[in-house]
């Protein structure tokens, strides 16, 4: 009789039976819905984070809007309160200085330097708090972004390993069947590593 090769058929029996165990299958049937529920949570997590980003990139792009629209008009008002100025010089010096008075802090700042009023500085000052509120909504839409794809990310792997619980519960079901419950035991397997993979790799 050939010892080695029964040795390894009786090994490969063994490391068989085990792996169709009940202990194995009750094994991977607790870590696939410990890593289904934690896979989900946090897809629900990421989710809800990514939504309210995306709220603030809204109120900061709408309130940005505002204030931009509000400079225009303030510019415009600018605009004519110089140009009353310039024609009411000649004639009237008081009613051109009440003009004046009329416009803008920044306009009023804007007066005393050589290349004012309407320089750059002019319209830096005027539109900066209107711009800075565009910057801050386009950075919480590209959070917004990275948060929406790291839901989707745990999505898939709560996917993945939800068809491996499933799996894990048909091999279950095969007790006088032992190549059936082999082959699916050996299916769920690749979707835990796949899984956990996933969840792991959101984290580098």
């Amino acid at each position: 009789m050939d010892t080695d090769r029964y040795d390894r058929h009786n090994g490969d029996r063994t490391w068989r039976e085990w792996l169709i165990s009940d202990a194995v299958l009750g094994t991977l049937v607790v870590l696939f819905t410990v890593a289904t529920a934690y896979a989900a949570y946090r897809s629900s997590l990421a989710d809800i984070k990514g939504g309210d980003l995306d709220n603030k990139a809204q109120n900061s792009l709408i309130l940005g809007t505002t204030t931009f629209l509000e400079a225009n008009m303030q510019f415009m008002q600018d605009i004519s309160a110089y140009n009353a100025y310039q024609l009411a010089t000649p004639d009237d010096p008081e009613a051109a200085a009440a003009f004046l008075a009329q416009g803008s802090s920044f306009f009023q700042d804007g007066l005393t330097r050589e290349n004012g009023p309407f320089d750059e500085t002019y319209e830096n000052q005027l539109y900066d708090e209107a711009l800075n509120l565009f910057d801050e909504s386009q950075d919480l839409q590209e959070q917004g972004d990275v948060a929406d794809d790291l839901s989707q990310q745990f999505q898939v792997a709560a996917f993945i390993l939800a068809i491996g619980l499933a799996i894990t519960a048909w091999a279950s079901l095969f007790d006088t069947r032992p190549r059936l419950r082999l082959v699916f035991t050996l299916l769920a397997l690749p979707c835990l590593v796949m899984g956990l993979c996933l969840v792991v790799m959101t984290y580098l």
